[in-house]
């Protein structure tokens, strides 16, 4: 089991994709490498409501920008976006982890999708 570590999260995401879709998210080679040889990736998940799903947050943002002006915006959804590190032996065991993490703790999979993206990283080995 990899190691990994939050390091930020944002609260909202303008798009819905597929959690499926491997075209979202393919993966880069990681650039740090641990002495016992595994790898440091930087995964970032961005989780939407499913489509059909109620979204009232999106839907007072929406009725609340032409009062500030914004006319012509249309379709609002709000979601979350949330950037971790993530330490495994290769990016395919990377991505099943990251996978297995959003279906059991950071997606509700009844009625959120999940896009992973998973990428290099820059930081140093800690510990």
């Amino acid at each position: 089991m990899a190691r990994w570590r939050l390091t930020s999260s944002a609260p909202l995401v303008p798009h819905v994709a597929d959690a499926g879709d491997r075209a979202v998210g393919e993966f880069m080679d990681p650039v740090t490498v641990w002495d016992d040889g595994t790898m440091l990736f930087s995964v970032k998940v961005d989780v939407t409501l499913r489509e059909g799903v109620a979204d009232p947050q999106g839907a007072t943002i929406e009725r609340s920008l032409p009062h500030l002006g914004f006319d012509g915006v249309r379709g609002v959804r709000v979601g979350k976006s949330i950037h971790f590190e993530l330490e495994s032996t290769d990016a395919s065991s990377a991505r099943r982890e990251v996978d297995e993490l959003c279906a059991r703790f950071l997606t509700n999979p009844v009625i959120e999708d999940a896009s992973v993206t998973i990428g290099e990283t820059t930081s140093s080995p800690v510990g």
